[in-house]
């Protein structure tokens, strides 16, 4: 066991015993491998042949000439005393085994238990001597005879040296190879708030359960938790205070890995490998919870995948994955060139301008490719859909459709759309991309609300609703002909026109009711649709209050009829039509003109004023008659 190592660096670490023929020795160390748990290992030969202490020292010398470092030869002149007491030890043990007789022999079991117990005991005894005795041989070292105390400091020395950049972790419950059932659950629970509380102080742990333990001992112990303004982050080791854990390697190490890889996402299992490997030799016990809090204190530089699909950030269904299998989630470094630099901070500021709850996007690629693509989340279904943009716009929408990587949106597909083919590299060409970006983001934004404006614009348009009219109004002729009408289509059209206020909500409803869809399922052959429905609703709602009497009901438009013959046309035109209560007034004033006129000319000018009246009124029917045949619509039987 290296005990001053475990001593200094929490981790414990231990050189393999195994006792061996002399003639599978070369075998054994041309295939060595350091496991997972050991380091090393201890070869002691045993002469299974007879062969003689000198033969077996010459054999042994050249075999390990060559051997890896945390390979050591052992031979001792005690070995074969091992070999006797192990053959013993291990034919009581078969007895014991393959013996049926014993089950009903209880006096018999007991007395093969204790020969064996016997033959156990002086077997270690053997080893215990042969340890003292034994002589030790590594590739390039010089011979040494230690005593078994003595072989404790020599794995500390071999732990040293082949894990010179191990961090410091002191927590026996984690740093191990494998963790027990109750130390896995208390982890599984501290990555849960690594990555859903990290801006609150202790990440929200209250008291002292098995999970605030481990907080303590490797995140808050070692620095990598601290507040930063008014939130609390995790940070990269050593940039506030002393990197008591020694962490700093490990970070910069993990930096060159990925940085060397930027153009693929590189899995966690990947990085873990290399900690597990020399120089540091991290137990996997602690794996998840420092890669964790490696990835948020790099997120400015890293994007994060799951199952190969880019991810905006980490979360708790993230945590689930990286404890069931951590090829499941990778990591992609992100590399930036000065015009690459440029073209964030415009499409940055593009994206602020259009989304002003978006003003404080951090200054790096994922922040401004994950506020990028929130406004696009954040657009109506039908705007995701529409094929009503310009075609400059709909390019970029795809793009944003479709994109999973922050590094390839950004830096690939979409400075070579806005840049004609390729990336923009001179300053006027970065700020004619953004310009172009900016332009695409404003008519995302603001298509819906102009569909909107279409559809209340035709609404009030068929109702013969005045531009800046009082809404009241139209609200005070919905609610007169309320549930007269026997349609329920229509009754409904008449319900929302009863509480009508002008705002999209309310067209949405209107249009939805005309297109029988919703929405967010709308299409742009159901607003076509929804057009000529309105145009039908609107017709029938004029209609239905020509006979708002039937339901005792007061009119609230006022039909008039006018017949006009002149001496050049051959039959007399005539014209109905409606005006409603609210037009009433303006009719009024118009009449107080006219009666002004007439009362203050002579007989004469009485009756030019009316020819002039009649005539107007003529060329009006005649246009109306010839150019307008579907004015009859508003006109009333």
């Amino acid at each position: 066991m290296a005990k001053r190592h475990y001593h200094e660096t929490g981790s414990l670490r231990w050189l393999d015993v195994e006792l061996l023929p002399l003639s599978e020795l070369a075998q054994r160390i041309q295939r060595s491998r350091a496991g997972r748990e050991a380091m090393g290992s201890l070869l002691l030969v045993v002469p299974t042949e007879g062969e003689l202490h000198e033969v077996t020292c010459v054999a042994a010398k050249a075999a390990v000439n060559g051997a890896p470092e945390d390979v050591i030869v052992g031979i001792s002149p005690q070995a074969a005393r091992v070999l006797e007491f192990a053959r013993e030890a291990t034919a009581f043990e078969r007895i014991r085994e393959e013996s049926p007789e014993l089950a009903h022999d209880a006096v018999a079991r007991r007395e093969v238990t204790a020969r064996l117990s016997a033959a156990q005991s002086q077997l270690e005894n053997a080893l215990r001597v042969v340890l003292d005795t034994a002589t030790w041989m590594r590739h390039g070292r010089k011979d040494r005879r230690l005593s078994a105390g003595s072989l404790s400091a020599l794995a500390s020395e071999i732990a040293d040296a082949k894990y010179a950049s191990a961090p410091r972790l002191f927590n026996e419950l984690l740093n191990r190879v494998s963790p027990s059932t109750n130390a896995n659950a208390a982890k599984n629970l501290l990555l849960k708030a690594m990555v859903t509380k990290e801006d609150q102080p202790r990440l929200g742990l209250t008291g002292f359960p098995a999970e605030a333990g481990l907080f303590l001992s490797l995140i808050e112990r070692n620095g990598l938790h601290v507040k930063r303004g008014k939130a609390w982050r995790f940070i990269v080791p050593g940039s506030v205070g002393e990197d008591l854990a020694l962490l700093a390697p490990v970070w910069k190490a993990t930096d060159d890995m990925l940085r060397g890889e930027r153009q693929r996402p590189v899995a966690f299992s990947e990085i873990f490998e290399m900690w597990r490997s020399p120089p540091f030799g991290i137990k996997d016990g602690v794996h998840e919870v420092l890669g964790i809090a490696y990835a948020l204190s790099m997120r400015g530089r890293l994007a994060f995948y799951r199952s190969s699909i880019f991810q905006p950030g980490l979360n708790d269904l993230d945590a689930d994955y990286l404890i069931n299998d951590s090829r499941d989630l990778q990591l992609r470094w992100l590399e930036l060139d000065d015009a690459s630099k440029r073209l964030l901070a415009g499409i940055r500021v593009a994206v602020s301008e259009i989304s002003p709850s978006l003003d404080e996007i951090e200054d790096s690629p994922l922040e401004t490719a994950r506020a990028l693509v929130a406004v696009f989340d954040s657009l109506e279904p039908w705007t995701k859909r529409t094929g009503r943009l310009t075609s400059a716009t709909l390019e970029i929408r795809n793009v944003l459709r479709h994109a999973v990587d922050p590094n390839t949106l950004l830096f690939d597909e979409l400075p070579k759309l806005v840049g004609e083919g390729r990336a923009p590299e001179s300053r006027a060409e970065v700020a004619e991309a953004t310009g172009r970006v900016r332009v695409a983001l404003a008519e995302l934004r603001g298509r819906f609300a102009a569909m909107c404006s279409e559809l209340r614009a035709l609404v009030l348009r068929e109702l013969d609703v005045r531009p800046g009219a009082a809404t009241s109004s139209l609200r005070a002729r919905a609610e007169n002909i309320s549930e007269i009408s026997g349609d329920f289509r229509l009754n409904a059209f008449i319900a929302r026109l009863a509480r009508w206020t002008g705002s999209d909500e309310d067209i949405e409803g209107i249009a939805g009711l005309a297109a029988n869809k919703p929405a967010r399922d709308w299409t742009d052959a159901d607003l076509d649709q929804a057009k000529i429905e309105i145009a039908s609703f609107a017709q029938q709602f004029v209609r239905t209050e020509g006979f708002a009497r039937v339901g005792n009901r007061r009119d609230k438009s006022h039909a008039m009829a006018v017949v006009v013959g002149l001496g050049g046309q051959r039959t007399a035109l005539s014209h109905e039509f409606s005006v409603s209560d609210d037009d009433i007034a303006a009719v009024n004033d118009v009449v107080t003109i006219v009666e002004t006129a007439m009362a203050e000319g002579t007989p004469q000018r009485k009756n030019i004023i009316l020819a002039a009246l009649a005539e107007i009124s003529s060329r009006y029917m005649g246009a109306n008659v010839a150019r307008r045949p579907n004015e009859a619509k508003r006109i009333k039987a």
